[in-house]
């Protein structure tokens, strides 16, 4: 065997365990990455789902003060129009008030004397009378407003028994306000979703997809467990890893999708076997694993190997 060759094999001998112990460091160091990064996703779908709960909780107490008014006891419906515009805690929101058949009696956001529509869900207002206790609708177009709603309602009771329902109504821009919190990078896709997978809330395309159900993968997903991650595709088309969870106060679901592209490190560390494998051939390797700057600094160190080898 001449020299050259056992210099070659003794180099190879010598760096091939180094490479393959550097590239067990750098898989380690991705996946700790990978977990953080995923972590911080988990994280944000669970402080926004916090924010729009705090926001529904305002607005219940908000109301739970107003079931108390005298006007309200006394039947005065134009005195207590005025308590309940005065209680509306942002613009995009407004009051109404039910009586057991649904009729409307007070809506803040009508102009006085006009004449009131019955609730398009009776069945909100029988439910809320019958169990005495306050809950959030999912999204539904307003029989006199005409616009995509939520509502919160609350029983107005006395003596024990259920005289009328109270009802906040918001708008789905008014909810969004939740995710300017904290800024949001701009590749992620994070909605809202109301119990029955209806978009409430979408920081992409909202005029497109508000309104509209999720996609029924997701939406399965969604309602499988109270919270959790899974991969799909956007309604644009573009591979997700979707972090989820549920609101206990409304059933509603929060989820925060991060681009695949973003997070995958498979294929640059595929592309760092291959160029091992090339390497214990004696041969060049090709330039692999430029996408992420751990893998390309080791891609760089591989190519340099196969100089010295090839100059043994």
């Amino acid at each position: 065997m001449r020299l050259r060759t056992l210099l070659g094999v003794l180099a190879i001998a010598v760096l091939l365990p180094v490479l393959v112990f550097s590239i067990i460091a750098v898989l380690l160091v991705l996946r700790l990455e990978r977990q953080a990064a995923e972590q911080q996703i988990a994280e944000t779908a669970k402080r926004i789902a916090l924010s729009v709960d705090r926001e529904l909780a305002k607005a219940e107490s908000s109301l739970r003060v107003l079931a108390s008014s005298m006007a309200l006891t006394a039947g005065n419906f134009d005195a207590f129009r005025g308590q309940a515009e005065a209680a509306i805690p942002s613009e995009g929101a407004w009051i109404r008030l039910f009586d057991p058949g649904g009729q409307q009696l007070v809506n803040t956001g009508a102009p006085r004397e006009t004449p009131l529509p019955v609730h398009v869900a009776l069945e909100r207002i029988t439910e809320t009378m019958r169990t005495q206790r306050a809950s959030v609708s999912g999204l539904y177009t307003g029989r006199y407003s005409r616009r995509l709603i939520v509502s919160v309602d609350v029983p107005v009771v006395r003596n024990g028994e259920s005289k009328y329902v109270l009802s906040m109504a918001l708008l789905p821009e008014t909810l969004a306000r939740v995710l300017e919190d904290r800024p949001i990078p701009a590749d992620w896709i994070v909605a809202i979703f109301d119990r029955d997978g209806r978009t409430i809330v979408r920081n992409v395309a909202a005029d497109r997809f508000v309104g509209q159900l999720g996609r029924p993968d997701l939406v399965a997903e969604v309602h499988a467990k109270p919270e959790g991650a899974v991969q799909n595709v956007s309604r644009e088309g573009i591979p997700l890893y979707n972090a989820f969870t549920r609101s206990e106060l409304s059933g509603w679901s929060v989820v925060a999708g991060v681009p695949l592209s973003t997070l995958n490190i498979a294929a640059p560390v595929v592309d760092l076997t291959r160029s091992a494998r090339e390497l214990s051939r004696g041969a060049a390797p090709a330039r692999y694993g430029a996408s992420v700057t751990e893998v390309a600094e080791l891609g760089r160190a591989f190519a340099d190997a196969a100089r010295l080898i090839r100059g043994a």
